[in-house]
Formats: structure tokens, C-alpha cells, sequence
């Protein structure tokens, strides 16, 4: 499955893993997997959710926010996530993003994605 240039968003609240359920994330990570070579991007912080906004309530429903969230992400690819439900995943994936559910260590989760899509 021999791809060229990937683009990659991880949920995260620490920069680190990959470790934020979909409806309460407001930081994604951005990566790019190129030839096999992974490049941090940069990352998305989203100004429309905040903790103090969120409550023990999630935005994962509100099509709004996820038809804008999917164009921020709109040149990626794959967005990692620790869990997402069926409506935010049928937005997403209708806007040609792939979501995998997987917790971990960043670095080490875009290492196993830049060696699937190498394949």
C-alpha cells in the first residue's frame, strides 16, 4: 500500500500520547509520514471547546463542530483517537478521514502507521 506524502492528527491532552476520547479533545497533533520519514507538524488547538466548556458533557454530537473540525483536518489523513462514537466517525470518514481508535505513545503509533502504509 505504497503512499506517498500521509498527513496524521492525534487527540491529545499532553503532546505526548494518545490519550483523549474524540468529544472532550481540543488538541490534535499534527504529523506527516513521507517516504517513511515521520515529521511532527504542528498541532490544532481547537478555540471552540474548552474543559471549562465541556462540563461531563462531550461536543462529539454537534455536527457543527465536527463539519468544522473535519476541515481543519481536512489534508489528513488518518486521525488517532483513544475512542470515538458512530455519529462523529460517520462525519469524519464522510469527509475522506480514517479514524483508528488506539491509545499510546505518539511517536510510537505514527512508527506502526508510516510501516502499514509503507507496505
Amino acid at each position: 500500500m505504497s503512499a506517498g506524502r500521509i498527513r496524521i492528527a492525534v487527540a491529545t491532552e499532553d503532546g505526548i500520547t494518545s490519550d483523549v476520547n474524540f468529544g472532550k479533545a481540543n488538541r490534535f497533533v499534527l504529523a506527516e509520514i513521507d517516504e517513511g520519514k515521520i515529521t511532527r507538524k504542528g498541532e490544532i488547538l481547537s478555540d471552540s471547546i474548552t474543559k471549562e466548556d465541556l462540563g461531563s458533557g462531550c461536543h462529539g454530537h454537534d455536527k457543527t463542530y465536527l463539519e468544522n473540525l473535519a476541515k481543519e483536518l481536512t489534508d489528513c489523513s488518518y486521525l488517532i483517537v483513544r475512542h470515538i462514537g458512530n455519529f462523529p466517525f460517520r462525519v469524519l470518514k464522510s469527509n475522506g478521514i480514517n479514524v483508528l481508535e488506539q491509545t499510546g505513545e505518539i511517536d510510537e503509533l505514527l512508527i506502526k502507521i508510516a510501516a502499514y502504509v509503507s507496505k
